[in-house]
């Protein structure tokens, strides 16, 4: 876990725009206040229009990979010169820990994985006010008090 710590806080400053933790990561933080222990990666949500300063992240020794997501919600990695759809990994060499990078678009009155307009992933009300708070030292973003048990319990269940 800690490696994963430490891969957010040099990925933090990298990251230009709106930006929030979410799925397992954010289920951890709100039951535990932590990340669950057998978690092995971070997933995190950036809005449309925010990016990743690849400069910065060459500096922090960080590597970005390109990876797809098809029809079956399935993950493909991408070869160099395509176009990226929906999700970018960080990974750290000699471990298995990682963060998942999710490019989510506005699409009517909820948003979307990038380039999967039929696919809900969050409604507007679920990411409009967004809750910033300190993690392990690190400035991070999650869905506010209020929205996160919808939220959790429509991806995780009661």
């Amino acid at each position: 876990m800690s490696e994963l710590i430490n891969i957010l806080k040099r990925l933090q400053p990298c990251i230009k725009g709106k930006w929030f933790i979410g799925d397992g990561a954010l289920l951890g933080i709100h039951r535990e206040g932590d990340l669950l222990k057998h978690d092995k990666d971070i997933d995190i949500y950036l809005l449309e229009g925010s990016q990743i300063d690849r400069n910065l992240l060459k500096k922090n020794n960080l590597k970005l990979e390109k990876y797809y997501l098809n029809e079956y919600g399935r993950r493909g990695r991408i070869q160099l010169g395509q176009i990226t759809y929906g999700q970018n990994k960080i990974i750290h060499q000699h471990t298995e820990h990682n963060i998942d990078i999710f490019y989510l678009k506005r699409y009517k009155n909820h948003w979307t994985i990038q380039n999967w307009e039929g696919v809900t992933k969050y409604l507007d009300d679920d990411i409009k006010d967004l809750e910033p708070i300190i993690f392990h030292d690190i400035p991070c973003f999650i869905p506010n008090y209020f929205r996160r048990d919808e939220i959790l319990r429509r991806q995780y269940g009661s």
